[in-house]
């Protein structure tokens, strides 16, 4: 791993270590893995295993802030943090630090089942040699993503379909922890 590898890898320590102890504030963690992965435009060269280590950090809501009277839609954003480790589609070691926002479309039922959607958005690195470009803006070695997610959520237990970019997609399965 390169010297930006170390720092941004510490830069995803320094984030989520404290989220442990916030964890007995009534935060909640959660912790993914990728199940499965498909490229839209499959090439030989394409990793489909991961090998996804997710955690998010969702801070307790205190109040219900105001962001805006125009878009009551961010009223209701769950927003959260966190971190990716996971094997590209060159099985290169890829990091990606992130800000997101959820959204639950329905109270959730009787059964605990609560469908919702997440927007994150972040820098990627990990594209590194002749990869390097396969992903836009990545000309300094990292680059912005934005990745879109729908998923449920059942008591502690997620499941989420993710796209990534225009160039597939990614199932994945997570635990809360609180």
């Amino acid at each position: 791993m390169n010297k930006r590898g170390f720092a941004l890898t510490g830069s995803l320590i320094f984030l989520l270590l404290p989220s442990l102890a916030l964890a007995q504030q009534e935060h909640r963690i959660l912790v993914q893995t990728s199940l499965w992965t498909k490229h839209f435009n499959p090439d030989p060269k394409h990793n489909n295993h991961q090998q996804l280590i997710n955690l998010q950090l969702h801070p307790k809501k205190t109040s219900t802030l105001a962001l805006t009277a125009e878009q009551p839609f961010l009223n209701q954003l769950d927003w959260f943090y966190g971190g990716a480790f996971f094997k590209n589609s060159f099985s290169q070691n890829t990091t990606y630090l992130y800000l997101g926002g959820r959204f639950n479309f329905l109270q959730a039922t009787q059964a605990n089942l609560q469908p919702y959607a997440t927007l994150t958005g972040g820098l990627i690195h990990g594209y590194r040699g002749e990869y390097q470009h396969k992903i836009p803006f990545n000309n300094l070695g990292v680059a912005p993503a934005i990745i879109p997610s729908m998923g449920i959520e059942y008591r502690k237990v997620t499941t989420e379909v993710s796209l990534f970019g225009i160039s597939g997609i990614m199932w994945k399965l997570g635990y809360f922890f609180n």
